[in-house]
């Protein structure tokens, strides 16, 4: 069960949606390599570290919040 993601931090909006971008790198291998961030559908706001190949991970970027 993946865990449930958490307001946005800057309009307190709940309403985040997934995004997946892709990159094809011909000269690395012929796969797409595919990146999941989080984003506030209200506000904007985004958590993409650039380097999330799961949703899970997504999550876990998303959810993190500074001390």
């Amino acid at each position: 069960m993946m865990a449930k993601l958490k307001p946005c931090p800057f309009c307190g909006s709940t309403n985040i949606q997934y995004l997946i971008s892709g990159h094809f790198q011909p000269w690395d291998d012929a796969e797409m390599r595919l990146w999941y961030h989080c984003s506030c559908y209200d506000c904007g706001a985004e958590a993409d570290t650039g380097d999330c190949r799961t949703m899970k991970e997504a999550t876990q970027a998303w959810n993190r919040r500074a001390t």
